[in-house]
């Protein structure tokens, strides 16, 4: 339980706030200053894997394109770089 709780304390959400069309590789926040390069990805149409490639006060840039539209206040789960990927109970 412990090493649950400290990932999910690692855990960054953030909600997007312009549409993301599929086949793009960023994604528009109200702020995106936490975020940092090599952070891993998760969310809506987001495909596994993804991590950040580059970021600015605003944007966040991804690795792999999206599969499908995001749409506005879609939330977003960044984590830090080289955390296991534990969104389901069969990857602990």
């Amino acid at each position: 339980q412990h090493l649950g709780d400290q990932y999910a304390s690692s855990l960054l959400t953030l909600p997007i706030s312009v549409d993301a069309p599929a086949g793009s590789t960023a994604l528009t926040f109200a702020n995106a200053t936490k975020v940092q390069t090599g952070m891993g990805v998760q969310g809506l149409n987001v495909p596994a894997n993804t991590t950040v490639t580059a970021t600015t006060a605003t944007i966040v840039t991804l690795s792999s394109t999206l599969s499908a539209d995001v749409p506005p206040g879609t939330s977003i789960v960044f984590s830090p770089s080289g955390a296991v990927n534990i969104s389901t109970a069969d990857n602990l």
